[in-house]
């Protein structure tokens, strides 16, 4: 499963407008895209040597996609961003689901989220690959 969020600070809320809201989030895009290190609840990852121990999920991982973006609805993605493994079982999954929600890794800057599978069917000897989309 892959996150892309976007910098908040890229965009600025005018003042006449700061009454009523807080912050503005820019769209998706090359150069709005985050690709920083971050500790679990999106705290920036000061200290580089800290990046190697930091929370699966946290930290930005390249496109597995090197030449083809990923076409959705509002605009194409390159496939890199925050991913991280589900595990094998059911209570795995819900295991880490419930960590990711309780750490608000999906927010108000989060534009996609890629959930990918591998499927196989021994029978026939096929592997099947499924990338869902959610912008």
């Amino acid at each position: 499963m892959f996150s892309s969020p976007v910098f908040l600070e890229l965009c600025a809320v005018p003042v006449t407008m700061q009454h009523s809201l807080g912050e503005c989030s820019p769209g998706y895009g090359e150069h709005a895209k985050e690709t920083g290190a971050f500790e679990e609840g999106w705290k920036r990852v000061r200290n580089t040597s800290a990046m190697e121990s930091a929370a699966p999920g946290w930290i930005h991982l390249p496109s597995g996609y090197p030449s083809l973006p990923i076409y959705g609805v509002t605009t194409h993605y390159w496939g890199d961003g925050f991913g991280l493994h589900l595990g094998k079982s059911a209570d795995e999954m819900r295991g880490i689901l419930a960590d990711l929600k309780a750490n608000r890794w999906i927010d108000k800057r989060t534009r996609v989220i890629f959930l990918e599978a591998m499927l196989y069917n021994g029978n026939v000897d096929l592997f099947t690959s499924l990338t869902v989309v959610f912008e």
